[in-house]
């Protein structure tokens, strides 16, 4: 029996193996990587969010003992998470620590001594928690990375972006396309994790130059064998999360003036 947290109650495909099965309550990211307090979701209505998405809509929800999905079934939360949350979570206090002494500079390189594909597994599986039961067959080669705990490196379309979060606007945003108009009319898969200390962009297919330049690629945390312990000198810029979108790291001030050059050219 899956002893590994609470089950739901819901019934349900588990977004990871296919299964109808009893679903069970997923942290994302894991509760012991700091995910068990409250946090509040504003719930914008599409006129509130035209208008102006920096002014906070009366309408929200609070929720109490973390975010939590109830998409993934209790023997995929348990292999999963017996697998990659531990050393998942070992990173997130290292570098929270390393982040409050900084105060959140970005200059400071931080050396980390961590399980690389534990990590990167761990990553994807909360994107398989956070996206509908149909992202497993749009995508079939992560089922595999995921449910094989041995199995490296991450395929070749995918690429893993990290950086550090120190505000409190959460990002939780399912698969959506962007267009590349440089590169033909096939659009860009982006999927984005964002919780203090960390924030995680999943993309398909997608280069350097087509998302922010800030970002740090961290797909090469999958080439390592599931055992194998390394220690890295990461450079991870901090970004806001204003608004809900995902890739988007403008700063308040920024956004501010987007509005005031948008309304400006209607008048």
């Amino acid at each position: 029996m899956w002893k590994g947290g609470r089950m739901s109650g819901k019934m349900g495909i588990c977004n990871i193996c296919g299964d109808y099965k009893e679903l069970s309550k997923e942290h994302v990211p894991p509760k012991s990587a700091f995910n068990k307090g409250r946090w509040t979701q504003y719930l914008y209505t599409d006129d509130q969010w035209a208008e102006n998405p920096l002014i906070l809509p009366s309408t929200k929800r609070i929720y109490q003992g973390g975010v939590t999905f109830s998409t993934i079934c209790g023997k995929c939360n348990n292999n999963t998470g017996g697998w990659y949350a531990g050393s998942f979570s070992d990173w997130c206090h290292y570098s929270m620590d390393i982040l409050k002494r900084a105060k959140g500079k970005t200059s400071l390189y931080i050396p980390n001594e961590l399980y690389p594909l534990k990590i990167s597994k761990q990553i994807i599986t909360m994107f398989f928690a956070i996206n509908d039961s149909d992202f497993r067959k749009r995508h079939p080669k992560l089922v595999k990375f995921v449910l094989d705990k041995r199995s490296n490196p991450l395929p070749d379309e995918y690429k893993i972006w990290a950086y550090f979060k120190i505000d409190e606007n959460l990002r939780y945003i399912s698969e959506s396309y962007i267009g590349n108009l440089k590169k033909g009319p096939k659009p860009i898969m982006i999927t984005e994790i964002a919780f203090p200390p960390f924030g995680f962009l999943l993309t398909s297919p997608v280069d350097k130059e087509d998302i922010d330049h800030r970002l740090t690629n961290i797909t090469h945390f999958s080439y390592f064998k599931f055992e194998e312990k390394r220690h890295f000198d990461l450079r991870l810029p901090t970004l806001p999360t204003v608004i809900n979108i995902a890739g988007d790291f403008r700063s308040k001030s920024e956004i501010e003036e987007a509005i005031r050059s948008s309304n400006a050219s209607r008048v």
